[in-house]
């Protein structure tokens, strides 16, 4: 199956897995108090979990993956469309402090997977060894166990612990 993915280098293992979100595009017209402003927003939606939030838009590149790689989505199109549409209103009612009610105009929506990988790394403390999961983006690890969703996916697919 081919995904688009934010491009990324691998760094630790050949063990990925990738996360569903939606990159949508808006325009909004609103008006402060000295004139109108248009404004161009990039919001990522998580399809998992739930929730939209500002985004720069990353670089994109297509690739295969295995379907067993792959996250799958729980919220649709949409209702993450809606959901990003109803976060943008509020966001320019309640911080920009539009003057008058915000005119949105959705421009695109892009389906694209967020990289992970997951490594084991033994434990000086447990005398089991660690998973542990890497996000290329920013450069942070963290135990699996604390990403309760992509660890449930892992366990599912690989019998780890």
């Amino acid at each position: 199956m081919t995904i688009s993915i934010i491009n990324f280098d691998p760094v630790h293992t050949p063990n990925q897995v990738y996360y569903p979100h939606l990159l949508s595009t808006w325009t909004t017209n609103f008006r402060t108090v000295f004139a109108s402003r248009t404004e161009k927003r990039a919001l990522m939606t998580n399809l998992v979990k739930g929730g939209t939030s500002f985004a720069d838009p990353p670089q994109i590149k297509e690739m295969k993956a295995l379907s067993d790689q792959v996250i799958p989505a729980f919220v649709s199109i949409e209702e993450a469309e809606a959901d990003a549409h109803e976060m943008l209103r509020r966001f320019y009612l309640h911080k920009a402090r539009s003057w008058k009610i915000p005119e949105m105009t959705h421009l695109d929506s892009t389906l694209l997977y967020v990289p992970f990988e997951y490594f084991e790394r033994p434990s000086a403390l447990l005398k089991r060894d660690t998973f542990y999961l890497y996000e290329p983006l920013s450069g942070s690890e963290e135990p699996l166990k604390k990403h309760p969703e992509i660890y449930d996916f892992i366990r599912s697919k690989e019998a780890i612990l």
